[in-house]
């Protein structure tokens, strides 16, 4: 009766299992609970195989009908487009999915009709981007290939894009792991440009978790792949990296020499230096070697040029990039507000070089708070940070923490810390000092000037 099935459809969403109700009175529908959805899909998807193909390709129909225009540019309206995509690799139509709306619609085709990155670059949608892809039978991942559809070519690509997103959303063991897998099938397919613009991310990767050794050893290899190509852009951003990648092991003369050849070879390109990515990598090295206030000048107008060049193509990772550069060139003091959140991610993506960084920032906030304890701390873990990770970019400003330690904290603490107590404050700034000058370090002469002025 209809009290009787009242009395079950109340007991049915009591526990969980029905959730909610909509429509008319003669036409109610309920939907359940995600565990019991997923179960009886993979039932119709066992037992009638292609009625679950054939259900999924009207779905993927109906999505890629719903937006009003042919290219989506905000991210709302194209939601209906990565439902479609989710549908059409159920309905198994691979080629289709990804060359008709992935490629064409949500990425959007430039007028040579290449792949662009409109998604990405300018609506920042990673983690869409990234639960679409996963739709995808791509060799290296999650699940073997289940369709021949897809080209080598066309897996390699959905194999980068998705370890740009990983990448993008911290998650930077996943994105090398995937990165391997499109560098071993474009070896396969013999591909050197693509060769070099990958190895040359996954030496980025390596970069990030503190891998200096496997990131050099790896840009190198992009620098042979791209000299076999011949393209000069390609070649003067993989010598920009290098040059990066050569800041952080404190090797300055060489990182100089390198990003000279890369701007030296953008400037036969009609382009007048660094920009992007690889122009804020060249920003960090001249911070660290400005001398005056006309070195800090000249980067700052690098900076904002660099912004009416993101504004002018939108390009939004390029807009945040120049506005880091402008503000770690203008700021006299480190601002610390933000140091707890910066921290959390750090940790969670297990980026060793950016921890090395915050021990030693937050390291000098406790001591000027008085809190030594976790100043010494910090001194020792960035200490033996810069062992395991090579990271000698950072060997003065560790010698210029050890001088403020032994200024600051007393005799109580020594029997603790024989090792920073074994030179005195005067020994520490000495080897500050020497380093500095040894690579060229010169940014940090205004550190010097702050926090011991009686030394000059």
């Amino acid at each position: 009766t209809a009290k009787q099935w009242q009395t079950v459809e109340q007991q049915l969403e009591k526990s969980g299992v029905l959730l909610g109700k909509k429509g008319s009175f003669d036409r109610l529908e309920w939907d359940t609970h995600p565990i019991i959805r997923a179960y009886f899909g993979e039932k119709f998807k066992d037992k009638y195989p292609e009625a679950f193909k054939q259900a999924h390709f009207v779905l993927f129909d109906y999505y890629q009908k719903l937006p009003e225009k042919e290219f989506p540019d905000t991210l709302e309206q194209i939601q209906p487009l990565y439902q479609s995509v989710a549908h059409g690799c159920l309905a198994e139509e691979y080629k289709s999915v990804l060359q008709n709306v992935y490629w064409k619609r949500i990425r959007h085709l430039d007028h040579a009709n290449r792949v662009q990155s409109y998604s990405i670059k300018t609506l920042g949608a990673y983690s869409q981007e990234l639960t679409a892809l996963s739709g995808f039978p791509i060799q290296g991942w999650f699940k073997p290939p289940t369709s021949n559809d897809l080209s080598d070519l066309e897996q390699v690509w959905l194999l980068s894009a998705a370890s740009f997103c990983l990448m993008s959303l911290g998650r930077l063991a996943e994105a090398i792991k995937l990165r391997e897998s499109s560098i071993k099938l474009l070896e396969k397919l013999q591909n050197q440009e693509n060769l070099s613009k990958s190895t040359s991310v996954l030496a980025e990767l390596a970069l990030l978790l503190g891998d200096l050794n496997k990131a050099e050893a790896t840009i190198r290899l992009s620098i042979k792949y791209a000299q076999e190509v011949g393209d000069k852009i390609i070649q003067a951003e993989i010598y920009s990296f290098l040059a990066y990648v050569l800041r952080h092991s404190a090797q300055f003369k060489q990182a100089q020499q390198f990003f000279l050849q890369a701007e030296k070879l953008l400037k036969n390109c009609s382009r007048p230096y660094l920009h992007s990515l690889a122009g804020v990598q060249y920003c960090l090295y001249l911070l660290d070697t400005a001398r005056s206030t006309k070195d800090l000048k000249k980067i700052i107008k690098r900076a904002n040029d660099g912004l009416i060049l993101s504004k002018f193509d939108s390009v939004l990772l390029d807009t945040a990039l120049n506005h880091f550069i402008l503000a770690r060139t203008y700021q006299a003091l480190q601002d610390l507000k933000d140091l707890n959140s910066a921290w959390e991610i750090i940790e969670r993506c297990g980026m060793k070089l950016y921890a090395l960084d915050y021990l030693l920032i937050h390291g000098r906030y406790c001591l000027a708070n008085a809190d030594f304890d976790t100043a010494l701390n910090h001194y020792e873990e960035a200490k033996q940070l810069i062992q395991e990770t090579g990271y000698h970019l950072r060997d003065a400003e560790l010698h210029l923490f050890a001088a403020q330690l032994r200024q600051q904290c007393g005799e109580e603490y020594r029997s603790a810390n024989l090792g920073l107590y074994s030179k005195t404050a005067d020994f520490y700034l000495q080897m500050a000092k020497n380093r500095i000058k040894e690579i060229g370090q010169w940014g940090l002469l205004r550190v010097i000037k702050r926090d011991f002025p009686e030394y000059l």
